[in-house]
């Protein structure tokens, strides 16, 4: 062999490791998609939340579609919390993330900043406040709400725009506590 082929076969063989190691990555997160999924096709997860405050916010959801093809995908989301308390009526929401703050202004909440730990176990950054708020079933800003006893399940259809989800008790008083399952549903063409 000549040095230039065994140049090109070493180049070749460098070459060919990131598509071997993106092969199988695909292949992961394409058995995820398939095997991870519940009866509805939802992919989910559970969370315990807990604040001593009037609302856990989830923030920053910001979306953005970048172009044909993305803007033809469309997943639908999920968000089912049921209160720990079985005194308390719970709510959930999502809304225009400014309007939210608006809202949430002055009131002391709890904002999951990521998931870590054994479990998945919440992380919190403390917004300190009032422990006072108007209840949230009195406000016009949600695009997407449930509320009530039991089980509520919160259905969304991602679209463009920073967005705000919020878990509270249904009458805005303090101390939330509920378990959480957030899904994102199967991807389907407009």
């Amino acid at each position: 062999m000549t040095n230039a082929r065994v140049t090109a076969l070493i180049v070749g063989a460098l070459l060919m490791l990131p598509g071997v190691g993106l092969l199988f990555g695909g292949g992961l997160l394409g058995a995820g998609y398939a095997f991870g999924r519940d009866e509805d096709g939802y992919v989910t997860t559970t969370l315990d939340l807990r604040s001593p405050t009037v609302a856990v916010t989830g923030d920053d959801l910001v979306l953005t579609s970048p172009g044909w093809p993305i803007d033809a995908l469309v997943t639908d989301t999920r968000l089912r919390v049921t209160s720990t308390r079985p005194d308390r009526q719970v709510f959930a929401g999502i809304g225009p993330a400014a309007d939210v703050d608006a809202y949430l202004a002055g009131a002391g909440h709890d904002a999951v900043v990521g998931i870590g730990g054994d479990g998945p176990v919440p992380l919190y950054r403390s917004h300190p406040g009032s422990s006072e708020v108007a209840p949230p079933t009195a406000q016009q800003l949600w695009v997407s709400s449930a509320t009530g006893p039991g089980t509520q399940d919160l259905n969304w259809k991602a679209t463009d725009g920073r967005w705000t989800v919020v878990v509270m008790n249904a009458h805005g008083a303090p101390a939330v506590a509920c378990s959480c399952w957030p899904s994102c549903g199967p991807l389907s063409w407009w």
